[in-house]
């Protein structure tokens, strides 16, 4: 356990990536309806954008519920990625912002 007292404010890159989908139209797939009898809240919040995918409620083993966002028609049009991490040669510049703790 660490205390986060004696530690500094932790800082975060901000990283973007471009999904190259070619020439492929803009998907939208319909929203499939959730059973009335789940007692979940989603906050649905309207967003302009042109592609739309559906979310998926899917209850784990302990009970709870993971939301999942079914991307399989993304991923068909997507133009696969030959670099899928970070090259180390991109991220060595930034590297003296990182922060390691180690509590005892």
């Amino acid at each position: 356990m660490v205390d986060t007292e004696d530690c500094p404010p932790a800082t975060t890159l901000d990283i973007e990536d471009h999904i190259d989908t070619g020439n492929s139209t803009p998907i939208m797939m319909k929203h499939r309806r959730m059973a009335q009898t789940e007692n979940v809240v989603v906050v649905d919040s309207e967003s302009n954008g042109a592609w739309e995918f559906p979310a998926v409620l899917v209850r784990k083993k302990d009970g709870e519920v993971r939301f999942c966002v079914n991307y399989r028609g993304l991923n068909a049009v997507t133009k696969k990625n030959i670099y899928p991490i970070p090259r180390i040669d991109k991220t060595h510049g930034i590297s003296w912002r990182s922060v390691a703790f180690h509590h005892t």
